[in-house]
């Protein structure tokens, strides 16, 4: 028996299979974070990146002085998505990610600069991206006030990952994410040594339009980021492992 999946292939059970199970997901696999100083550069800790294919970092810093530098051990190629920047350009957010050329044990990650950036970074080690993983990305900022949203993302498809990140002029240590985030960095401001930092993730099952808030307790600047990047064999919204709903007999 044959089955037409909608693509023009007629397909036995044994052939679908394998396809529906090819579409394995994304998989956290290291993850790293520096911590407030005033002087740069800043540098993580050592992680094992083996097994990843997408490398994403997000940054805090002071927005009146220039923007950093970010690099790693492996000698990676980065792409930084749209700054953004606080009314009063005190805040600054930015995401970047690499598909990289080199992974492995002992890889570090520094954000540099000739001045004090007050700054911090945020890294994942992700498996599972597409060859082309970038998608989507927003952002938003505020002058005052206790919430901020990045703004409404679309992924194009099914199993994306989205990262999101805050850079907040508040001295609290309870900022938070909603919309199911995971939160993977969480860096409270410190006056005259660095911005708040709070950087999230979310593996999202069906594709569909998220805007999450962050939450802090004091009245602050603040400019949030948020990017979507492609899984690799994924499906589009009403489809099973790449197939549409209602596969056919064809004989």
């Amino acid at each position: 028996m044959l089955f037409d999946n909608h693509f023009g292939e007629k397909l036995g059970l044994l052939e679908w299979l394998p396809k529906a199970a090819a579409a394995a997901g994304f998989t956290l696999v290291a993850s790293a974070n520096t911590t407030g100083a005033a002087a740069g550069p800043y540098t993580t800790g050592a992680i094992n990146t083996t097994g990843a294919n997408l490398l994403v970092v997000v940054v805090s810093q002071y927005g009146n002085i220039a923007e950093g530098t970010l690099s790693d051990s492996k000698g990676n190629t980065w792409t930084g998505l749209t700054l953004k920047t606080g009314p009063g350009t005190v805040a600054l957010s930015r995401i970047h990610y690499c598909v990289p050329s080199s992974v492995g044990s002992g890889h570090t990650f520094t954000y540099s600069s000739a001045s004090n950036m007050f700054g911090e970074i945020a890294v994942m080690a992700w498996s599972g991206a597409a060859a082309s993983p970038f998608d989507v990305e927003n952002g938003g900022s505020t002058g005052s006030g206790t919430s901020l949203q990045p703004g409404s993302v679309t992924p194009s498809l099914n199993g994306s990952l989205l990262v999101a990140g805050v850079s907040i002029t508040d001295g609290s240590s309870s900022y938070s994410i909603g919309s199911g985030f995971t939160v993977i960095a969480n860096v409270p401001f410190s006056a005259s040594v660095n911005e708040g930092l709070l950087a999230a993730y979310l593996v999202q099952g069906t594709a569909a339009a998220i805007n999450p808030t962050f939450s802090w307790t004091g009245s602050a600047e603040a400019a949030a980021t948020i990017a979507v990047f492609k899984p690799a064999g994924a499906s589009h919204a009403g489809e099973i492992f790449g197939f549409p709903f209602g596969i056919t007999k064809a004989s």
